[in-house]
């Protein structure tokens, strides 16, 4: 199964038609049997940081599986791994015309 990042998740953007699109490639990518297995919202896009990076959508679901309600858990988890971000690599283009250039990178394990 080919596991999916789907960058500039609109699904939350307050445009319908932008909510539509999401919907949709979700929808496509559910169909073909993809495994989306993280999302970067339009609004996170500009933002380098923790919260937007797949690793943290993924290790987040893993705490939440096994802290089972313990908020003390949870939050010593995002701080810890917050200020470790800057040791992460830049997996974000800042622009479009970056875009090819880090998706090669990606697709060459060079990246993460």
């Amino acid at each position: 199964m080919l596991k999916i990042y789907l960058i500039n998740d609109t699904s939350k953007h307050p445009n319908w038609g932008s909510q539509a699109t999401s919907a949709a490639l979700k929808g496509l990518i559910k169909s073909a049997g993809g495994d989306l297995f993280a999302t970067l919202p339009l609004k996170q896009l500009s933002k380098a940081n923790w919260h937007s990076t797949a690793k943290r959508q993924s290790f987040s679901n893993f705490v939440k599986a096994r802290a089972k309600g313990n908020k003390i858990t949870k939050k010593l988890a995002s701080v810890t791994l917050s200020r470790l971000i800057t040791k992460l690599p830049n997996v974000i283009p800042r622009n479009y015309s970056q875009f090819a250039s880090y998706a090669k990178k990606l697709k060459n394990a060079e990246l993460l």
